[in-house]
């Protein structure tokens, strides 16, 4: 919900999203964003929303990198339908 609310990505992006769409340059978490007719946008992280990634990553989220970031319950990665 923070990444929501904060970045304000389209759900079926934050749906998409995996562990190995989010990086750091420079001391700065991004995450690689893919959009509506294959566009891509690098968008930074605020410092919160970054803690609190980083945080969910380290309770064992990180996997093979293909791993979806929004899950339920169950372990299981959120559809986009």
């Amino acid at each position: 919900m923070l990444l929501l609310s904060t970045v304000g990505p389209r759900v079926s992006e934050l749906v998409r999203a995996n562990v190995e769409d989010f990086y750091t340059n420079d001391g700065v978490r991004y995450w690689r964003i893919f959009g509506k007719g294959g566009k891509t946008r690098d968008v930074p992280l605020p410092g919160v929303v970054a803690q609190a990634l980083e945080a969910y990553l380290a309770g064992g989220a990180s996997g093979d990198g293909r791993q979806g970031v929004a899950v339920v319950v169950a372990g299981a990665a959120v559809g986009a339908r």
